[in-house]
């Protein structure tokens, strides 16, 4: 079984992970949290898109 990680969470799905927008930097479309910002998707160990 996975772990969800807290960013990851969403109490409103039947799987508990937030939508395919906010892994793409918008907000879930479920419960409306916010994406992670870049330094917390680096903490989890994720690969960041570079805006420069």
């Amino acid at each position: 079984m996975t772990e969800i990680t807290n960013e990851e969470f969403c109490p409103k799905t039947e799987d508990h992970i937030h939508c395919e927008h906010w892994w793409d930097g918008e907000c879930c479309c479920a419960c409306r949290a916010s994406a992670m910002t870049n330094e917390q998707k680096l903490d989890q160990g994720m690969e960041v898109e570079s805006g420069e």
